[in-house]
């Protein structure tokens, strides 16, 4: 089961900086960190990440859980998964290094649009099809 990861924004956009960390992350869920911070109730998520709100920060980071799993490296299988969940079309016997070039070109790209869309509605999600 993937795990749900929120990465806290400051004002609300994501910098250029925030956009390639979440990518590294593998999170496209982003949360404005003072309107959370306001919130009374916690979004329910596995890790967080980012500007984290001090009403978050007793839940685990990504980075702490990267670090207790070792070298936070996903399987052949976990990266298939999610070039198939961006729709990528990769041959089924194509090599990690592949998968994961496909898979960080393809986040790139949605992080692009994910961006240029913003500056015109101010959603943000690196991936459209997501649920939050």
């Amino acid at each position: 089961m993937e795990k749900k990861i929120i990465f806290f924004v400051e004002n609300g956009i994501p910098t250029e900086a925030d956009l390639v960390e979440a990518r590294k992350l593998g999170t496209s869920v982003f949360r404005n960190a003072q309107v959370a911070a306001e919130d009374r109730n916690t979004e329910p998520c596995d890790f967080v990440a980012g500007h984290i709100p001090e009403n978050y920060a007793h839940l685990p980071t990504v980075s702490g859980a990267k670090q207790a799993a070792g070298t936070g490296e996903l399987t052949a299988a976990e990266l298939k998964k999610r070039a198939a969940e961006l729709g990528l079309e990769i041959a089924g016997n194509a090599s990690k290094a592949v998968l994961v070039a496909a898979i960080e070109a393809e986040e790139a790209r949605l992080a692009e649009v994910a961006a240029a869309a913003a500056k015109e509605n101010g959603s943000w999600s690196t991936n459209p099809g997501a649920s939050a």
